[in-house]
């Protein structure tokens, strides 16, 4: 799932995940993750503080990481078409 390669991405195991998002065990991690559970409202807009996403990013909504990369990806879209 998307989050698992955020976390693996920015190197952290799930226990230091968990830390970072105010929870008490690695299990949770695990099991949003697996899909077993899904977060709440809160810990998704932390997970997004964390990871520099997007909420649509991290929901699998949208291609683009954040705002600064859909900008890039817009510029180079305008230099290689002339828009």
């Amino acid at each position: 799932m998307l989050r698992k390669l955020l976390r693996k991405e920015k190197g952290y195991t799930q226990e230091q995940l968990a830390e970072l998002l105010g929870l008490n065990a690695k299990s949770s991690i695990a099991n949003y993750e697996s899909g077993a559970n899904a977060p709440s409202d809160e810990i998704k807009t932390k997970m997004c503080e964390v990871f520099n996403c997007s909420m649509d990013y991290l929901m699998g909504e949208s291609e683009y990481k954040n705002f600064e990369e859909k900008g890039r990806h817009y510029k180079e879209l305008v230099k290689k078409y002339g828009v």
